[in-house]
Protein backbone atom coordinates (compact mmCIF):
# COMPACT_ATOMS: atom_id res chain seq x y z
CA UNK A 1 0.00 0.00 0.00
CA UNK A 2 1.02 3.25 -1.00
CA UNK A 3 1.39 5.91 1.86
CA UNK A 4 0.59 9.84 0.65
CA UNK A 5 2.65 12.00 1.98
CA UNK A 6 0.58 14.69 4.30
CA UNK A 7 2.12 17.82 2.19
CA UNK A 8 0.86 15.70 -1.28
CA UNK A 9 -2.97 14.95 0.34
CA UNK A 10 -2.41 18.84 1.52
CA UNK A 11 -1.62 20.05 -2.19
CA UNK A 12 -4.30 18.18 -3.38
CA UNK A 13 -6.92 19.67 -0.83
CA UNK A 14 -5.61 22.99 -1.70
CA UNK A 15 -6.29 22.48 -5.48
CA UNK A 16 -9.55 21.11 -4.61
CA UNK A 17 -10.62 24.22 -2.78
CA UNK A 18 -9.79 26.32 -5.73
CA UNK A 19 -11.21 24.59 -8.17
CA UNK A 20 -14.48 24.93 -5.75
CA UNK A 21 -13.81 28.82 -6.06
CA UNK A 22 -12.22 29.45 -2.37
CA UNK A 23 -9.59 31.36 -2.63
CA UNK A 24 -5.61 31.08 -1.11
CA UNK A 25 -4.85 33.85 1.05
CA UNK A 26 -1.15 33.77 2.69
CA UNK A 27 -2.63 35.16 5.77
CA UNK A 28 -5.23 37.23 7.46
CA UNK A 29 -5.46 41.13 8.34
CA UNK A 30 -5.36 40.52 12.12
CA UNK A 31 -3.95 43.10 15.12
CA UNK A 32 -1.96 40.36 15.74
CA UNK A 33 -1.18 36.13 15.67
CA UNK A 34 -3.51 35.41 18.40
CA UNK A 35 -6.28 36.76 16.46
CA UNK A 36 -8.34 34.22 14.51
CA UNK A 37 -11.11 36.46 12.70
CA UNK A 38 -9.96 38.15 9.11
CA UNK A 39 -11.29 41.90 10.38
CA UNK A 40 -10.94 43.09 6.94
CA UNK A 41 -13.10 40.42 4.76
CA UNK A 42 -15.66 40.05 7.76
CA UNK A 43 -15.91 44.22 8.14
CA UNK A 44 -16.67 44.19 3.76
CA UNK A 45 -19.10 41.42 4.51
CA UNK A 46 -21.18 42.80 7.76
CA UNK A 47 -21.57 45.51 4.96
CA UNK A 48 -22.71 43.39 1.72
CA UNK A 49 -25.32 41.16 3.96
CA UNK A 50 -26.28 44.04 6.07
CA UNK A 51 -26.42 47.33 3.83
CA UNK A 52 -28.23 49.56 6.73
CA UNK A 53 -25.14 48.34 8.99
CA UNK A 54 -23.29 51.54 10.42
CA UNK A 55 -19.67 51.09 9.82
CA UNK A 56 -17.99 51.79 13.75
CA UNK A 57 -21.36 49.40 14.58
CA UNK A 58 -19.66 46.81 12.57
CA UNK A 59 -16.17 47.24 13.90
CA UNK A 60 -17.75 47.21 17.24
CA UNK A 61 -19.16 43.43 16.52
CA UNK A 62 -15.89 42.65 14.83
CA UNK A 63 -13.86 43.39 18.18
CA UNK A 64 -16.73 41.87 20.14
CA UNK A 65 -16.55 38.20 18.28
CA UNK A 66 -12.79 38.49 18.30
CA UNK A 67 -12.77 39.60 22.49
CA UNK A 68 -15.33 35.98 23.27
CA UNK A 69 -13.24 34.75 26.17
CA UNK A 70 -10.84 31.74 25.68
CA UNK A 71 -11.79 30.29 28.97
CA UNK A 72 -11.43 26.67 29.32
CA UNK A 73 -13.57 26.76 32.38
CA UNK A 74 -16.51 28.21 29.86
CA UNK A 75 -15.80 26.65 26.52
CA UNK A 76 -19.07 24.73 26.54
CA UNK A 77 -20.80 28.20 26.84
CA UNK A 78 -18.86 30.56 24.63
CA UNK A 79 -19.06 27.86 21.95
CA UNK A 80 -22.36 27.85 22.07
CA UNK A 81 -22.32 31.45 22.42
CA UNK A 82 -20.56 31.62 18.95
CA UNK A 83 -22.85 29.10 17.54
CA UNK A 84 -25.75 31.06 18.15
CA UNK A 85 -23.95 34.47 16.36
CA UNK A 86 -23.30 32.13 13.45
CA UNK A 87 -26.72 30.76 13.33
CA UNK A 88 -29.21 33.58 14.55
CA UNK A 89 -27.21 36.69 13.73
CA UNK A 90 -26.03 39.18 16.31
CA UNK A 91 -28.06 41.74 17.98
CA UNK A 92 -27.13 45.11 18.77
CA UNK A 93 -28.52 48.17 19.62
CA UNK A 94 -28.73 51.25 16.80
CA UNK A 95 -28.13 54.28 18.56
CA UNK A 96 -29.34 56.26 15.56
CA UNK A 97 -32.28 54.73 15.32
CA UNK A 98 -32.95 53.90 19.12
CA UNK A 99 -33.97 50.19 18.04
CA UNK A 100 -32.48 47.03 18.88
CA UNK A 101 -31.17 45.36 15.10
CA UNK A 102 -29.74 41.99 14.57
CA UNK A 103 -26.94 41.68 11.62
CA UNK A 104 -26.14 38.34 10.07
CA UNK A 105 -22.42 37.07 9.66
CA UNK A 106 -23.14 34.58 7.17
CA UNK A 107 -25.70 35.30 4.48
CA UNK A 108 -28.08 32.51 3.47
CA UNK A 109 -27.67 32.80 -0.13
CA UNK A 110 -24.01 30.90 -0.48
CA UNK A 111 -23.11 32.59 -3.58
CA UNK A 112 -22.73 35.88 -1.82
CA UNK A 113 -20.26 34.73 0.78
CA UNK A 114 -16.23 35.31 0.78
CA UNK A 115 -15.01 31.58 0.74
CA UNK A 116 -10.70 31.28 1.35
CA UNK A 117 -8.10 29.86 3.13
CA UNK A 118 -4.81 30.18 4.84
CA UNK A 119 -2.24 27.26 4.15
CA UNK A 120 0.08 27.35 7.04
CA UNK A 121 -2.01 29.08 9.28
CA UNK A 122 0.37 30.32 12.81
CA UNK A 123 -1.57 31.42 16.01
CA UNK A 124 -0.17 32.52 19.38
CA UNK A 125 -0.74 29.72 22.20
CA UNK A 126 -2.77 32.17 24.30
CA UNK A 127 -1.13 30.12 27.77
CA UNK A 128 2.54 30.31 26.31
CA UNK A 129 2.98 33.62 24.38
CA UNK A 130 6.05 32.93 22.84
CA UNK A 131 4.65 29.50 21.19
CA UNK A 132 2.86 29.09 18.16
CA UNK A 133 0.34 26.53 16.69
CA UNK A 134 0.56 26.02 12.51
CA UNK A 135 -2.56 24.16 10.86
CA UNK A 136 -2.12 22.53 8.11
CA UNK A 137 -5.57 24.18 6.26
CA UNK A 138 -7.99 26.33 8.17
CA UNK A 139 -11.31 27.34 6.14
CA UNK A 140 -12.89 31.03 6.11
CA UNK A 141 -16.49 31.73 5.85
CA UNK A 142 -16.70 35.45 5.20
CA UNK A 143 -13.22 35.96 7.52
CA UNK A 144 -14.23 33.76 10.28
CA UNK A 145 -12.83 30.20 10.71
CA UNK A 146 -15.12 27.68 10.33
CA UNK A 147 -13.00 24.67 9.70
CA UNK A 148 -9.21 23.35 10.66
CA UNK A 149 -7.50 20.63 8.72
CA UNK A 150 -3.97 19.19 10.35
CA UNK A 151 -2.94 15.69 8.72
CA UNK A 152 -0.66 13.81 11.06
CA UNK A 153 0.57 10.08 10.21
Amino acid sequence: MTKIKEKDWENYLVKQLQEWGWTKLDTIFRQNNHEVIDRDILGKQLQLINPELRTEQGEKIINELIDIPSSYQKIAENNYDFYKSLTKGVEYYDQFSQSHKKVYLINRSWEKNDFSFVQQFKVGNLANREEFVVFDLVLFINGIPLTIMEWWW
